[in-house]
């Protein structure tokens, strides 16, 4: 085969071209406003700020301690690489960080519309896949927040892997599927989420690439494909069996006697509709979402309806809309891993959850368009304009959207007003208040994350702090008890209580504080300690 390119090819390579810087340009100044956005304290504060292996920048030594940590119930080494890499670059400068998240949220949209311009030939079809990638609110959280590197991370490795896999498709060669198989490891080891790839190269195989459609037996043709995904599907089953146990190990898999098998299985089903209600109509978008105890019948009914008739009318149309079949499995086997039957973390759904999912049901939006419509003059003048309105309408909401992760504040102003009753959210914005030196809206917060979930130990410590920092020393006192006997280990606590009574004079109860603060191994407590020796001396 010639390594030149033929007269005919090199109109559309420099169209191509074209598309992607406009594409680059175009999300660089949506997205550019985050890289005067500050670090969040949700995460961003543990991976890099508080973490003295990424804050020291790349090294060998750091990178061994990448390879082999599961801090935070997470394994991610290719990730705390780019973060420690970051830090060698920018410092601890959060606008930096921001860039490179841009940097790779830009090239995955670039490298989605090659692709799919490459294998279908629909150069403005794919071109609106790309910039519904680029520009839907839904995935401002992948962007916005450091944290989620992990995400716009492991989808360019994921993304780079299909396109690696077309050109071993059309030129088999080991080299070439090396490289594919080396683009999804890197993949694993940024965010375990690209374990479902295999069954995404299968829908592939089926459209666009037609491998299926060949004159070879259906079963032998089926068998060969199958064989050939096998050491994905090894690597996959690896990744899982890694992540449960790295999760349960960090406490942050639900068992059923905390969350219903009933529920469950009730939310897989009614989330997977939320999320395409949420493709066409995303309001109320936030970091977190309040899970229901309970869904009404006619919401699971009804979700099992739409699941369930979406996914016949995708089989029994696969012939005759092949971009349907691949889209819609696209979209059901790539949320798997995240729709919640086994629940981890504190979230049952999350915008960053469809950052890939949204691609399936992106292939249906844009190949739904009839080629007619594309044809004829006022058909492909109407559906023109209607594409460039859901663009610019995408591009107007998440420019609101960006808005709310300027900080911690604002993050979790936001947090509160959409997981309505939502404890965790009021306790995050009362931190978030409390390290602003907002002390009085602190308070009320918090207060309102302990009115939900009185016996919420985090929650009962920082009010504590609060009060005790407004001198309101009774009080905190009384508080710093409830989170003693919320969590009788928590040592801030303890040392919180011993302070409000030594600022009220009572120096020997403070001790008794101070020391079993000091056995649960509390500096702050020594320090104190020595102080009310002091103070004790000095009377």
């Amino acid at each position: 085969m010639s390594a030149t390119l033929s007269p005919s090819c090199k109109p559309l390579l420099r169209t191509q071209i074209v598309i992607c810087l406009i594409l680059f340009s175009a999300i660089f100044s949506v997205f550019l406003q985050v890289k005067d956005f500050d670090f969040l304290f949700y995460d961003d504060n543990q991976y890099i700020l508080e973490n003295p292996y990424v804050r020291s920048g790349i090294s060998t030594s750091n990178l061994g301690w990448a390879v082999t940590s599961t801090q935070y119930s997470n394994w991610f080494p290719v990730t705390w690489a780019s973060h420690m890499l970051d830090v060698w670059i920018f410092g601890l400068w959060p606008g930096g960080h921001h860039l490179t998240n841009i940097t790779f949220h830009a090239m995955n949209a670039s490298l989605l519309f090659l692709f799919f311009s490459s294998v279908t030939g629909a150069l403005w079809r794919s071109f609106f896949i790309a910039a519904l990638f680029a520009f839907h609110p839904m995935h401002v959280e992948s962007v916005a927040w450091v944290a989620e590197r992990k995400d716009v991370l492991s989808a360019f490795f994921w993304i780079s892997a299909m396109c690696a896999y077309v050109f071993y498709v059309r030129r088999p060669a080991p080299g070439r599927y090396a490289v594919v198989l080396c683009c999804f490891v890197l993949g694993l080891m940024s965010k375990q989420v690209i374990v479902t790839l295999p069954l995404v190269l299968l829908l592939l195989d089926y459209w666009p690439l037609g491998r299926f459609d060949t004159t070879r037996p259906a079963t032998s043709l089926a068998a060969s494909l199958l064989i050939e995904k096998l050491p994905f599907v090894a690597l996959s089953a690896l990744a899982s069996v890694i992540t449960i146990y790295v999760q349960k190990a960090g406490g942050s898999v639900a068992t059923l006697s905390t969350l219903a098998l009933k529920l469950r299985v009730e939310n897989v089903v009614v989330s997977y509709v939320k999320y395409i209600i949420r493709l066409f109509y995303p309001a109320g978008l936030g970091i977190m979402y309040r899970h229901p105890t309970d869904y009404p019948a006619w919401q699971v009914f009804g979700a099992v309806i739409v699941v369930v008739g979406v996914t016949v009318f995708a089989i029994v149309q696969m012939r005759h809309r092949p971009w349907f079949f691949t889209g819609w499995f696209w979209y059901i086997c790539t949320l798997l891993p995240t729709i919640g039957a086994v629940k981890v973390g504190i979230s049952y759904m999350a915008d960053r959850y469809s950052y890939m999912p949204y691609v399936g049901l992106f292939i249906i939006v844009s190949m739904a368009v009839p080629a007619g419509a594309l044809s004829s003059g006022t058909l492909r003048r109407i559906t023109a304009i209607t594409a460039a309105a859901a663009i610019l309408m995408s591009v107007i909401i998440t420019n609101k959207q960006l808005k709310y992760w300027r900080n911690s504040v604002t993050l979790f102003t936001r947090a509160v007003d959409t997981a309505k009753d939502s404890y965790f959210a009021y306790y995050s914005l009362g931190y978030a208040l409390h390290n602003a030196q907002r002390l009085g809206e602190a308070e009320s917060s918090l207060k309102m994350a302990v009115t939900i979930k009185p016996d919420y130990p985090e929650a009962l410590l920082h009010l504590g702090l609060v009060m005790l920092r407004q001198d309101k020393l009774k009080e905190s006192h009384e508080v710093f008890l409830r989170a003693i006997t919320a969590a009788p280990t928590m040592s801030e606590a303890y040392n919180g209580a011993g302070v409000a009574l030594m600022n009220m004079g009572r120096l020997n109860e403070a001790a008794g504080y101070f020391k079993r603060a000091l056995t649960l191994d509390s500096e702050d407590a020594a320090r104190n300690l020595k102080l009310l020796e002091q103070l004790a001396a000095g009377n």
